[in-house]
């Protein structure tokens, strides 16, 4: 699956059970990413009733990183 096809499934979802319904994953592996992803800030986790509801608050990333190496001794 790709990431538009992800951003689709959890913007579709209404509770924590569906998700797990339209992705195949178990609800404790798919409950434990979605936390992580919440301390991101990519989505909320939302508590209605007696079900938690992810909801996506970003859809687009911009992802920079670089590689600091060890400056050498000069020869």
């Amino acid at each position: 699956m790709g990431s538009e096809q992800h951003v689709t499934i959890a913007s579709v979802a209404y509770s924590l059970r569906e998700l797990e319904e339209a992705t195949g994953r178990r609800s404790s592996n798919l409950s434990r990413t979605l936390k992580t992803l919440a301390r991101y800030g990519i989505v909320e986790l939302v508590r209605t009733e007696r079900k938690l509801r992810p909801v996506v608050k970003a859809t687009e990333f911009r992802v920079t990183f670089g590689l600091k190496l060890p400056s050498r001794p000069a020869a």
